[in-house]
């Protein structure tokens, strides 16, 4: 019989076994923790904690109020009514897919639903709305300085009262560097905004913001150089009557809507489902039938520019409605087939906005007067800087911010400045679009 392995043989193996475990680990360890460190390093952000959240709480929608919007009714006017109503909820499902895609956004409508939100104890939503309204308030095109810095303070004051200190120290610096930097503001005017900016910062844990304020106060005589840039979008006339087929499918879904909306407010007890289901029909329609135009449209040798930039306007317009369809925003499921789909239609709509924003340049560049052609170019990329704020343009903060950079120091060149220069800040909370300074 062959004798047995002895022993401490067995043991040696163990050993060494042990050994390369324990050194694999170690070698594991230090390569997580050099890519820590490279993504430490180099300000990689994963794109889903930057980008802005679209949820909106379903159960707590009012469809009969959200579906009108469905049935035609202006959007702004539509989210007033609920806020004045008490619907919070379904004003800021109106507010995110409606009302804050337009041109213009109404940034006193979006702080007004914040405020009432936190005074309602919903945290979360206010803080969300919150963001909204300091967004708009940075970027939108047509405010004025005094209107951005007014934004702000409502924005800085609501942010201390949830306990976000951080937020509300960076939303009371926007308006610092508005009051310093805005060139043409009478000294009355800067002096009453430092004003009551003071009484902001001295309930804020900032000794440097509130030194820069208190200084600014007792010297309002200051002349800022630099322009300020408050430009309309510009705009290319070119809209038509659609074709038969797509407008008689336009107002069946409007006509559909509104019976189901007064449905639920007469006969909240009745079977709506055969209601549902024909406005689900009449949606999907409708957007096979807008797709079809839309494309047939593209492809045609014979289609302007002015039609073209209508065209992928409305497009888009279509798509942020099927988008708000997809979040149940309307505070029920109507088509179940567009949620499941929902990240194909978000990256539609990113795709459309890139061939929405290249048109708006083109606009630009048919300005004949250098300076105005660079403030346009800049207004255009404020706003849609402003869109993947609002979580309307997700994936594309970095090509705007370029984009906005390079529209900005254009100005240079022509001898001026940007008084309230933007590009996006990684070290702001949260990073985003913001004002620079210029200390």
């Amino acid at each position: 019989m062959a004798p047995e392995e002895p022993a401490p043989r067995r043991r040696g193996y163990r050993w060494l076994q042990s050994l390369l475990l324990i050194g694999f680990s170690i070698f594991a360890l230090i390569s997580i923790f050099a890519l820590v460190a490279l993504w430490w390093f180099f300000g990689f952000t994963p794109a889903s904690s930057s980008e802005p959240d679209l949820a909106v709480a379903v159960d707590q929608i009012r469809p009969e109020l959200a579906l009108m919007y469905l049935a035609g009714d202006p959007v702004d006017a539509l989210a007033m009514q609920a806020l004045q109503a008490g619907e919070y909820a379904t004003s800021q499902a109106l507010v995110t897919f409606g009302a804050s895609a337009v041109s213009n956004p109404n940034v006193t409508l979006v702080l007004q639903l914040a405020q009432r939100t936190r005074e309602a104890g919903n945290r979360t939503a206010a803080l969300q709305l919150l963001r909204k309204g300091r967004a708009m308030a940075i970027l939108a095109t047509a405010l004025t300085p005094d209107e951005r810095a007014e934004a702000l303070m409502v924005c800085a004051t609501n942010f201390l009262a949830l306990d976000q200190e951080a937020e509300a120290i960076d939303a009371a610096r926007q308006v610092q560097r508005i009051a310093e930097q805005t060139p043409d503001m009478l000294p009355a005017v800067r002096s009453r905004l430092l004003q009551d900016l003071a009484l902001i910062t001295n309930q804020l844990p900032d000794d440097l913001l509130r030194q820069q304020v208190r200084e600014l106060a007792r010297n309002p005589y200051i002349t800022p150089s630099g322009i300020v840039i408050q430009e309309p979008l510009p705009f290319a006339d070119g809209s038509i009557e659609f074709e038969q087929q797509l407008t008689d499918l336009i107002q069946t879904r409007q006509q559909l809507s509104r019976q189901l909306a007064e449905r639920m407010i007469q006969a909240p007890v009745a079977d709506l489902q055969p209601l549902v289901q024909a406005l689900a029909q009449a949606l999907q329609a409708e957007d096979s039938q807008r797709t079809l135009y839309f494309t047939q449209l593209s492809s045609s040798e014979s289609l302007t520019f002015s039609l073209q930039f209508y065209f992928i306007n409305e497009y888009r317009r279509w798509l942020l409605l099927k988008l708000a369809v997809a979040q149940r925003a309307f505070g029920l499921s109507l088509v179940p087939e567009w949620e499941a789909e929902r990240a194909t239609i978000v990256d539609e709509l990113v795709r459309i906005t890139d061939d929405l924003e290249a048109d708006y340049l083109t606009l630009a560049q048919s300005e004949a007067e250098p300076l105005r052609q660079s403030a346009q170019r800049i207004a255009i990329m404020r706003w849609f800087a402003l869109q993947t704020e609002l979580g309307l343009y997700p994936q594309r903060s970095a090509e705007v911010d370029e984009a906005l950079r390079m529209a900005q120091n254009e100005l240079s060149q022509l001898g001026t400045s940007a008084a309230l220069a933007v590009s996006y800040h990684t070290d702001a909370t949260p990073p985003g679009f913001r004002i620079n300074s210029n200390r």
